[in-house]
C-alpha cells in the first residue's frame, strides 16, 4: 500500500446516517487517486450501534484507505489528536463528520497545498449550507456568514481555523508538538487551536473551490444550547490565556468587553433578552421568519447572546464564590 498524500481526520458520534453521506461523498471525489487519500474516522464513544455497522460496512469497500477508531467519548479534540498520532500523509485535513465534501474538494485541498508549499501554509475550504434542507433564521446563523466574509487573496485571520473543512502540514504540528486541547470540548476548540498555531508563525489561506455542505438540520432549540456551551469554552479559554483574554470579545466573552457595553449596552439587552422573554422572540422569529428573514435572525441572535452573557456571568461567580 503506498503511503497517502493526504489523510482526512473525521471525528463523530451516534450520527450514522450522516456519516454514512460523508463517506459516500468522499468515494465521489474527482480530480485525485483515492488509493493515496487516507481516512481516519474516529468514533468518539457511539452508544447508537448504528455507527459501528456504518464504518464496518465501509471497510473493504471504500477506494481509499479507511482506518478506524473507537474510544471512550472524550470530545472531539481528543479525537482529532487521536487520529493525528495514526495519520501518514504530510496533508492533514480536518472535516466535520457532517461537512459533505463536493467532488473537487479533496483535489482543490492538495492543490492549494502545491500553491502555498511552505510548511507554515494551511488552507481553509468553504462550507455552505446543505441545499436540500430548508433554510431557517437558526441555520442562516449557525454557518454561511462566517464564510462570506473571507477574502480569497488576503491571508487568514487565526480565528478562521475552523475545523469543518480545513487542512495544514503535518510536519509544522508534529515540529512544534502542536495538538488540540482536550478540555475544549465544544466551540472553540478549533479557534483556539488556531491561535496557538498563529503564535508559531502559521499561515492560513482561503480556497473556496475546496467547497463542502454542511448537512446539519439546526433547531431553534439546539442552537440557542449552543450558548452555554460556547460561554463554558470561552470561560475556560480565558482562564487558560489570561493574555489574550482581551481578544476574546470577538466572540462575547463579556470581561474582555468596553466598559460602556458592560454597563449600559447589555444591561439594557437584558431588559429585553431574557429567560422570560426568549419564548416570546422565538415565537416572534418563527411568524418573522418568511416576511423578515433578517428580523428573525436578529431576534434569535440577541437571544443567543443573551444566554452567553447569563452563563458567562454564572461561571465567573462560580470560580469567585
Amino acid at each position: 500500500m503506498s503511503a497517502p498524500v493526504i489523510t482526512v481526520i473525521v471525528p463523530t458520534m451516534d450520527r450514522a446516517p450522516i456519516l454514512a453521506r460523508h463517506l459516500d461523498a468522499l468515494t465521489a471525489s474527482e480530480g485525485i487517486d483515492l488509493r493515496d487519500v487516507e481516512v481516519i474516522v474516529i468514533d468518539d464513544g457511539s452508544t447508537d450501534g448504528e455507527t459501528r455497522r456504518v464504518l464496518d460496512a465501509a471497510r473493504g469497500r471504500t477506494p481509499f484507505q479507511l482506518v478506524v477508531i473507537h474510544q471512550e467519548n472524550a470530545g472531539q479534540a481528543a479525537a482529532r489528536n487521536r487520529a493525528m498520532r495514526e495519520a501518514h500523509a504530510p496533508i492533514w485535513l480536518f472535516l466535520n463528520d457532517d461537512t459533505i465534501a463536493t467532488p473537487r474538494l479533496l483535489a482543490e485541498h492538495v492543490a492549494a497545498h502545491e500553491t502555498h508549499s511552505h510548511e507554515v501554509d494551511g488552507v481553509l475550504g468553504r462550507v455552505t449550507l446543505a441545499p436540500e434542507i430548508p433554510l431557517t433564521p437558526a441555520r442562516a446563523l449557525h454557518l454561511d456568514h462566517m464564510w462570506a466574509r473571507l477574502d480569497e487573496d488576503r491571508i487568514l485571520e487565526w480565528h478562521n481555523f475552523w475545523t469543518t473543512n480545513v487542512s495544514v502540514k503535518a510536519s509544522f504540528l508534529t515540529r512544534h508538538a502542536l495538538t488540540f486541547d482536550p478540555n475544549m470540548r465544544f466551540v472553540h476548540d478549533d479557534t483556539e487551536f488556531g491561535l496557538r498555531l498563529h503564535e508559531h508563525g502559521f499561515r492560513l489561506h482561503y480556497a473556496p473551490a475546496a467547497l463542502g455542505y454542511h448537512d446539519h438540520p439546526i433547531t431553534v432549540d439546539g442552537f440557542l444550547r449552543m450558548a452555554s456551551r460556547e460561554a463554558s469554552s470561552l470561560v475556560r479559554w480565558a482562564d487558560k490565556r489570561p493574555d489574550r483574554a482581551a481578544e476574546l470579545a470577538r466572540f462575547g466573552y463579556t470581561p474582555a468587553k468596553a466598559a460602556w457595553e458592560r454597563w449600559v449596552k447589555f444591561p439594557l439587552l437584558a431588559s429585553a433578552f431574557n429567560r422570560v422573554t426568549t419564548p416570546v422572540w422565538i415565537g416572534a422569529s418563527n411568524a418573522l421568519a418568511r416576511a423578515c428573514p433578517g428580523c428573525a435572525r436578529f431576534a434569535l441572535s440577541q437571544c443567543y447572546a443573551a444566554r452567553k452573557r447569563r452563563t458567562i456571568r454564572r461561571l465567573r461567580s462560580e470560580r469567585t464564590a
